[in-house]
């Protein structure tokens, strides 16, 4: 899959968990439209989900995607949203949601997860999701005692950030007399 579009599902995902249905859905037309011929079955899940979240949604009247995508007014809105999250964007809003979730835990969500979590069809109900992403967030506890998305948070997060800068100096100047010394005496 084309990293520019498994990058816009990555981000559409995070719209969705951080409750931006207006980002999730522009992401996922972008998704639609980049996906090409090669990506077809993602193209047509994401076209399903985009309809069943807004059902005037502009690619709801049309039979095929290739009328959807050839309207005049459907290419204007294509254009305004490749303006509005170019790649370089996209993965810098990747990074900047990455880096407010905390310490990384050494691996990308599978975009087939991403399409799972995103799909209106996956089979179970969005009870049995939540719990399951619960257990995950459950299994991979966060390194900090409290959410880094919480603003008192961030500041904790800088404060300790600061102890420990401080603590570290301390550390190297005290010990630098010490080192000093011994280099005299030898």
């Amino acid at each position: 899959m084309a990293v520019v579009v498994e990058d816009l599902l990555r981000l559409a995902w995070r719209a969705e968990k951080d409750k931006r249905p207006g980002m999730r859905d522009a992401l996922l037309t972008l998704v639609v439209a980049e996906s090409g011929v090669d990506h077809a079955v993602v193209a047509e899940r994401c076209k399903r989900l985009l309809i069943a979240h807004r059902p005037d949604h502009c690619f709801a009247s049309a039979t095929t995607l290739g009328q959807a995508l050839s309207r005049p007014h459907v290419v204007t809105a294509l254009t305004t949203l490749r303006r509005m999250y170019p790649p370089v964007r996209v993965q810098h809003l990747l990074l900047k949601s990455s880096a407010a979730n905390g310490p990384y835990e050494g691996f990308d969500l599978p975009v087939a997860r991403v399409l799972e979590d995103l799909s209106i069809d996956r089979g179970i109900a969005p009870a049995a999701a939540s719990a399951r992403r619960r257990r995950h967030e459950a299994l991979a506890p966060s390194a900090l005692p409290f959410t880094p998305a919480d603003p008192d948070a961030q500041v904790a997060v800088f404060y300790l950030s600061v102890l420990l800068a401080i603590a570290i100096l301390l550390e190297a100047v005290c010990k630098a007399p010490a080192r000093d010394a011994a280099t005299r005496a030898a």
